[in-house]
């Protein structure tokens, strides 16, 4: 059985509809509250290659950047 990101979320958690605009504004502010305050792991999911732009990757490799540095033992 595969399952999709939107597939879990969806079988636990209320799935609103919204407006690609909202979605990309969404997208925006949690990657600006993320640089602002790097988490310790990012993931993320796209929905096909052509989405993944030069100023995406340059938001992710930020965010690679300011993450948790890895220590190996």
């Amino acid at each position: 059985m595969i399952t999709t990101p939107y597939g879990i979320v969806s079988a636990v958690e209320t799935v609103l509809e919204c407006s690609k605009r909202e979605l990309v504004g969404l997208t925006r502010r949690l990657e600006h509250a993320a640089l602002a305050a790097p988490p310790p792991a990012v993931a993320a999911t796209m929905q096909d290659q052509r989405y993944l732009t030069a100023r995406t990757r340059a938001v992710y490799a930020a965010l690679a950047g300011a993450g948790s540095p890895a220590r190996l033992h």
